[in-house]
């Protein structure tokens, strides 16, 4: 449960040059600029996925004066409500794609000049230590890979507890503890 002031230091986790996908439980408890999981860093060529004052889902690596989300929900999220949110990421086309619920909401293109995360640090509930998120946050996961909206989906539908054959990938090794 996060208060807009608790933030979670992930570390330096994020996989720079890399392809990616971000997927969390999220309840929204009030509006405002709600970081979900970011950088540190607030200048070019960071990462973020975060909800704005107007309730609604977006995500991108460049945010600043004439920074735009590269994907962002046209509908905001309800207040109290549980929603499974998901963002991936192509490295080498840029393409963003943004999930919520398990279907795809936006899909983006992070121009060749961002692509580049600088910022390998990964922050819960904020970016810079500001922007906090309001409600609660469960299951935050950083994949160093793509997902497909199949897996996204199954990731929705099934849960953490299963593995769906769309999950996987060639030479996965999983373990369960």
């Amino acid at each position: 449960v996060f208060d807009s002031n608790d933030v979670v230091l992930a570390g330096n986790i994020f996989p720079l040059n890399s392809s990616y996908t971000k997927t969390v439980w999220i309840k929204l408890s009030s509006y405002d600029w709600r970081n979900i999981m970011s950088s540190i860093l607030h200048g070019a060529n960071n990462h973020y996925f975060k909800a704005d004052p107007d309730g609604k889902l977006n995500a991108g690596h460049y945010y600043g004066v004439t920074g735009t989300p590269t994907v962002k929900d046209a509908v905001a999220l309800n207040l109290g409500e549980w929603y499974f949110a998901a963002v991936t990421f192509n490295y080498s086309t840029g393409e963003m794609i943004l999930y919520k619920n398990g279907h795809e909401v936006d899909r983006g293109t992070v121009s060749e000049t961002y692509r580049s995360v600088i910022d390998s640090s990964v922050l819960v509930g904020s970016m810079n230590y500001q922007w906090g998120w309001a409600g609660n946050i469960d299951e935050p996961i950083i994949y160093v890979h793509e997902l497909s909206a199949e897996q996204i989906h199954s990731l929705y539908s099934a849960g953490n507890n299963m593995i769906m054959p769309e999950e996987t990938m060639v030479l996965d090794e999983w373990y369960v503890d």
